[in-house]
């Protein structure tokens, strides 16, 4: 159940469109080979890094070659397929996405041009970017990522220190209000169900040294929710109770594996 909760929603409460769990079997066409080309790259490298070595330049240092033409037009197609991959995750409607095979430009588009190769392409790009390295640049140091959630009583009581979970593409926030905002119902999920909060317990999950994830706010329809995408398995390693009264009920502190 847990594992449905995180895969289903982003940190702010927002769905998740089901085909960015993972990557998967995908036609051939332009945008989706370029995307497969620059997918290990993301996971190795992340994205800024995969930027630079397309060519893009930062305020850093920059190599004296200059990029022709052809060379030119391949980072602009990156630097836009990265953009729209993560616009598509953070602000797609539920409409679009929840059935792909049945994509209908007339009725079901979240932007003017959007088809549905756009979101197998989103599919690549976020699978390979939520499995890169979560430090963007050199000496970054990385800060926590938490997961605010209401849990079911009886799901909260029965977690315990070396569960694991953990599977697809999952949201995280570097902003522990951020986080607390979702778990108390304060994101708008409140008033969209009243029993929202009914019979659970506000929790959140910490991750207070990642090592794996996109930083994806730079890209974000929604820059404020600091929003990180990761998949992969993690542990839980501690658990604390708050004090009665707490907007937050337990603390799961856990680590990556």
């Amino acid at each position: 159940m847990l594992d449905d909760l995180l895969s289903a929603t982003h940190a702010s409460g927002k769905p998740i469109p089901p085909q960015l769990a993972g990557a998967s079997t995908l036609g051939e066409s332009e945008g989706l080979q370029l995307a497969n080309e620059i997918a290990s790259s993301l996971e190795s490298h992340g994205i800024r890094q995969t930027l630079v070595d397309a060519g893009e330049w930062r305020g850093g240092p920059r190599s004296d070659r200059v990029l022709d033409d052809e060379e030119k037009k391949r980072l602009q197609d990156i630097i836009a397929m990265i953009k729209g991959s993560v616009e598509l995750f953070t602000g797609a409607s539920v409409s679009t996405v929840r059935e792909p095979k049945n994509f209908d430009p007339t009725r079901d588009q979240m932007f003017d041009d959007t088809t549905k190769v756009n979101y197998e392409v989103a599919n690549v790009i976020l699978s390979a970017i939520s499995k890169g390295p979560y430090a963007r640049m050199s000496g970054e140091v990385p800060r926590p990522i938490y997961r605010g959630m209401a849990l079911p009583v009886a799901v909260a009581r029965a977690l315990k220190v070396g569960d694991v979970f953990g599977r697809d593409l999952s949201s995280w926030t570097k902003s522990q209000s951020q986080a607390s905002k979702f778990a108390r119902g304060d994101m708008g999920a409140k008033e969209k169900d009243p029993n929202f909060l009914l019979g659970t317990l506000s929790v959140m999950f910490e991750i207070k040294k990642p090592t794996t994830g996109g930083q994806i706010e730079n890209y974000s329809e929604f820059r404020s929710e600091q929003e990180v995408i990761r998949s992969g398995q993690v542990r839980i390693i501690k658990i604390t109770e708050r004090e009665p009264g707490d907007s937050i009920s337990i603390i799961y502190e856990c680590e990556e594996i």
